[in-house]
């Protein structure tokens, strides 16, 4: 008994606790972690928007239809989203080097992410029984505030894990672990633009998740004034948020592509499908909304239709495929990049 106790005393400390995840484990996690939270920065920001769209509309009928919309947004899209969010997040912080409570980086975004869950139920668990019943969630300015506050913690949030500052905590310190780091730009330059690039891009899936929750409660809903406002809504949104998120996710996206040489070569396929993905909805969704901006500035809505359903849901899958590749990274460098480029020979 003794010998077996002083040959478990001499295992090395490095994580022997918890079990690691394999690559493709940890691969399919951090897609839906990733995915998650991307779809709560992005859902958070279209209530914002819904929210300030049925503050100011000088039509009764809109804020009706968003108050249905909110309602049906934050009980059955958001709530599934945080969740697994949340368990996605804590698979990868107890089964990987990060851990929980070793970096303080990871112990804010969990504080962010855990205090923001507790007050988003305490908010919504006493309107559930009306929201179940076919009611919705009040256009208030004081949930516009929350909401927004919300906002900005979520980027905080995001631009945290991007740059993971402030270095390990006492208990980190005492378990040194080895991680691959790739200097390219110098950190802070290339911090802020990777922030800006995860921030766009998790606001573009996250708001073409909520233009679909949108199109379906439109469609299906029972009052006639709901459509009218989620019409307003939608052309609100697509036009004021999510033509400035993809285009600041195409540029950032772009200048992280142009500055990182090696990682372009190494990691081409990859790079090149999801920059088709984006530069391809990008482009079907100028043409589509171009010809609708006239009507859009005069007030109009964009008509909740089966086929722009379809559509929405279409882009929606390819952005989720693009999200997973960017996590992934699968298919390796292509044939034609100089081998100079993805082995550089060591001057001596």
């Amino acid at each position: 008994m003794t010998a077996a106790l002083v040959k478990l005393s001499t295992i090395p400390q490095k994580f022997a606790t918890i079990p690691r995840l394999s690559r493709r484990a940890r691969a399919v996690v951090l897609t839906v972690h990733v995915a998650m939270s991307v779809g709560w920065l992005g859902l958070d920001a279209a209530l914002v928007a819904l929210e300030a769209t049925g503050l100011s509309a000088a039509n009764p009928a809109v804020p009706v239809g968003i108050a249905t919309a909110t309602a049906m947004i934050a009980c059955w899209v958001l709530i599934p989203v945080v969740f697994f969010s949340l368990l996605s997040g804590l698979a990868l912080a107890l089964a990987t080097p990060w851990g929980l409570l070793r970096y303080w980086w990871v112990l804010a975004k969990c504080g962010i992410a855990m205090v923001l869950s507790a007050t988003g139920l305490l908010y919504l668990v006493p309107r559930l029984p009306e929201i179940f019943a076919g009611g919705g969630e009040p256009v208030e300015m004081q949930t516009l505030i929350a909401r927004s506050v919300a906002l900005m913690l979520l980027l905080a949030a995001t631009g945290i894990s991007v740059v993971k500052p402030w270095g390990k905590t006492p208990r980190g310190r005492q378990r040194p672990v080895k991680f691959f780091t790739v200097p390219r730009l110098s950190r802070r330059v290339r911090a802020v633009v990777l922030t800006v690039h995860v921030a766009t891009s998790i606001g573009w899936l996250g708001l073409d998740g909520a233009l679909v929750a949108l199109e379906v409660t439109g469609m299906f809903t029972v009052n006639p004034a709901v459509p009218v406002g989620i019409a307003t809504a939608t052309a609100m949104i697509a036009c004021w948020m999510l033509i400035p998120v993809v285009f600041f996710s195409l540029g950032s996206g772009l200048a992280l592509a142009l500055s990182t040489p090696s990682d372009l070569a190494r990691y081409y396929w990859w790079v090149l499908a999801r920059c088709g993905i984006a530069m391809a909805l990008a482009a079907a969704g100028l043409l589509y909304l171009v010809p609708r901006l006239s009507e859009i500035f005069v007030g109009g809505g964009e008509p909740v239709e089966m086929q722009t359903l379809i559509a929405r849901s279409v882009a929606l899958m390819l952005l989720l495929a693009a999200t997973g590749i960017s996590v992934v990274k699968p298919w390796g460098g292509a044939r034609w990049i100089p081998e100079s480029l993805l082995h550089p020979v060591q001057q001596k």
